[in-house]
């Protein structure tokens, strides 16, 4: 297959051009030393080096990316992209974390900068030497292209043939043209006969085209309205749970003031329980003195002790002050 889809040759060295700029530049300036010399100082060079091994990661990814769409069998190319790209975010995670300070997180990076460097230098001695025409021979040996899209290219490859054969018939004509016309005919009536099977493939390559705009316009509406009903079913699912909520807190604050209603009517009982005990308890109490006091009264009697009116009212008194 002449055309490669994802990726081409120009691009590729673009894309390894920029990988290497960038990696050699985190290793000049990306470390604490070159920060503190620096006008702009560690804050600054941390953010630069950050926006840098963003792009770096970028840059990896796009000169894989031929790899990745077409998910092409070259396991020594997937394993080198994996391992610069799984180094690169570790090295972009320790440098950007938000627990280091600017210049201990260039101080602390160094080694996964230089872990990076050396899975990043593998994966572009791999894309920049020999191995690169692997590349696009896995392009052209493994794409699998959609039928459509297969025929579109077939009926190209068909209409260059068929131009290639008509410019070889006219420069036959031409030739032939001043020596006698008498086999002409034939030759006038295949290149016509070539020329409407041309414009016939051009005509049908225009519908498959249409075609393939139709289905891929198509596949954004059904994604599209598939995602209005999914977003549709969430909200209803939520005002379901919404309303479940709020009847549970209805309840909560119901049984709530049950409760707080049964615990002052306790309370209340109680407390009369606990008077009433109080009351009963100081009539027994008053019996008992009156009692006491009559037989106190008999016994002084009897044994002609017994106080005059006066100093009897007054010792009791005392007792109940």
């Amino acid at each position: 297959m002449s055309e490669k889809i994802g990726l081409n040759e120009g691009q590729l060295e673009d894309y390894v051009s920029e990988i290497k700029e960038t990696l050699n530049w985190l290793i000049r300036e990306a470390n604490v030393d070159r920060a503190l010399s620096s006008e702009a100082g560690a804050v600054e060079q941390r953010k630069l080096a950050v926006a840098k091994t963003e792009k770096l990661i970028e840059f990896i990814r796009k000169a894989c990316s031929g790899v990745e769409v077409a998910n092409l069998p070259s396991d020594n190319l997937r394993e080198l992209r994996d391992r610069a790209l799984e180094d690169a975010t570790r090295y972009y995670e320790v440098l950007s974390s938000g627990e280091l300070s600017a210049a201990r997180a260039l101080h602390v990076s160094q080694r996964e900068l230089s872990i990076m460097a050396s899975s990043v230098r593998k994966l572009v001695e791999f894309l920049s030497g020999g191995q690169r025409e692997e590349v696009f021979k896995l392009f052209e040996q493994h794409q699998e292209e959609p039928p459509l899209i297969r025929k579109v290219i077939e009926l190209k490859k068909k209409a260059r043939r068929l131009e290639e054969e008509n410019r070889k018939l006219k420069e036959m004509l031409e030739g032939v043209r001043g020596k006698g016309g008498f086999f002409l005919d034939p030759l006038e009536e295949e290149h016509q006969d070539l020329m409407k099977e041309l414009e016939a493939l051009r005509e049908e390559n225009g519908e498959l085209r249409r075609q393939i705009d139709e289905l891929r316009r198509g596949a954004e509406a059904t994604a599209y309205q598939s995602l209005l009903e999914e977003n549709k079913a969430l909200r209803q699912r939520t005002e379901r749970l919404l309303e479940a909520l709020r009847a549970m807190r209805r309840r909560y604050e119901e049984q709530l003031q049950e409760l707080t209603k049964e615990k002052d009517e306790w309370r209340s009982k109680a407390m009369e329980r606990t008077v009433k005990t109080i009351e009963d308890t100081m009539l027994e109490l008053r019996s008992q003195v009156e009692s006491l006091k009559r037989e106190n009264q008999e016994l002084k009697e009897k044994l002609g002790i017994a106080p005059t009116k006066k100093d009897e009212e007054g010792s009791y008194e005392f007792y109940f002050s």
